[in-house]
């Protein structure tokens, strides 16, 4: 028997970079995952936004979070031996209106952006864009991970080091550990990082998880794309020549049924009012992404000396919200420091109580 001192469920983006965290701390952990193509982590996109487009202001706490972001994914990339981290892909906001025209120019003069957009960061629009364009925001120090090539290749590296047991679990705290038993390993502490399945834990069931259901396009341009991140209602990521990735949509109800053509065909209608040439959809993928009410993570211990703990809710900024968290939590469990109030699940703590009255 093996006795290590953190199990980990899970390895979308969550369960990466706990075990991250964990290895830079020197904690022996092991990890319980289906090893299947076909969550939210593998299909996302994994873009990287310092800014709030909508509010035309700096995403939450970017300023921290980008440093850890960049340090994480370069030192892990150097380890695996793989290009996941795409970094300096600038986003390309495109404007058709006036009035739009006059607000990002309002914001970008406050200073308040800097320095992901300066005044001289508005340009003219590039020829790629639709008639009707009056300029765009160019995004800077943004960019994503390729997390398909990431979770394929942190994969192969738990399984090289014996550290990953390929298998569907239950929730159920007994379940896991049984799992691992089975494999010679036992745990002091388990990390449930299982987006969304987290509703039907016996612990970790009443935080208040929104799951969203998005659906991502494989498509073709008609024309050479610069490399960069188009954004508008849709982000369209640069691929390998002119096969690119397109997303997302949103959708709260009927999660579990797959792509749609409707789906597709919106995705498809909103490139084609904003992008010069059309784009062909060859593939389509959905998976459900575990929001959170008020768009911050899940972190937290259940009860004192249970040894269970959750890292979950990173939703559709996880690429950005995880490095960072990954390594709170750890100190959190491992020496008692405390959590972020803004972070900590039991800011939602009456949602516990009052299912257990």
């Amino acid at each position: 028997m093996i006795r290590i001192e953190a199990l980990v469920v899970g390895l979308g983006i969550a369960g990466i970079n706990m075990c991250r965290a964990l290895e830079e701390a020197g904690i022996a952990y092991h990890v319980i995952d289906p090893c299947a193509d076909s969550g939210s982590s593998f299909i996302a996109g994994g873009i990287y936004n310092p800014i709030v487009i909508k509010r035309k202001v700096k995403s939450w706490r970017v300023d921290e979070l980008f440093p850890k972001l960049v340090e994480t994914y370069t030192a892990i990339d150097a380890q695996l031996g793989i290009r996941s981290l795409y970094h300096e892909v600038p986003i390309i906001k495109p404007i058709f209106s006036d009035d739009e025209l006059h607000e990002w120019r309002t914001a970008a003069d406050s200073g308040t952006l800097a320095p992901y957009i300066t005044p001289s960061d508005i340009t003219a629009p590039d020829p790629h864009l639709a008639d009707g364009a009056l300029a765009q925001v160019n995004i800077r120090h943004s960019g994503f991970v390729d997390l398909r090539a990431l979770i394929t290749a942190y994969r192969q590296y738990l399984i090289g080091s014996g550290r990953l047991t390929v298998g569907s679990i239950g929730p159920e705290r007994a379940e896991a550990e049984q799992v691992a038993a089975d494999h010679g390993v036992h745990s002091m502490h388990t990390i449930w990082c299982t987006g969304t399945d987290v509703r039907h834990h016996p612990h970790f069931g009443w935080v208040p998880l929104r799951p969203t259901k998005g659906q991502m396009l494989t498509v073709v341009a008609q024309d050479d794309l610069p490399q960069a991140i188009y954004n508008k209602e849709f982000y369209l990521l640069p691929g390998n020549g002119r096969t690119h990735r397109l997303g997302a949509t949103y959708e709260w109800h009927d999660l579990y049924s797959g792509p749609t053509q409707a789906a597709t065909d919106e995705l498809i209608g909103r490139v084609t009012r904003t992008m010069r040439h059309p784009v062909t959809a060859i593939d389509a993928q959905t998976a459900v992404r575990p929001n959170v009410a008020d768009r911050r993570p899940l972190l937290g211990s259940y009860g004192y000396g249970t040894g269970q703990h959750l890292f979950n809710g990173m939703g559709s900024k996880g690429v950005m919200l995880a490095p960072y968290f990954a390594h709170q939590l750890v100190r959190h469990i491992w020496h008692a420091e405390p959590l972020d109030p803004e972070v900590d699940m039991m800011r939602f703590g009456k949602r516990m109580y009052g299912r257990n009255e």
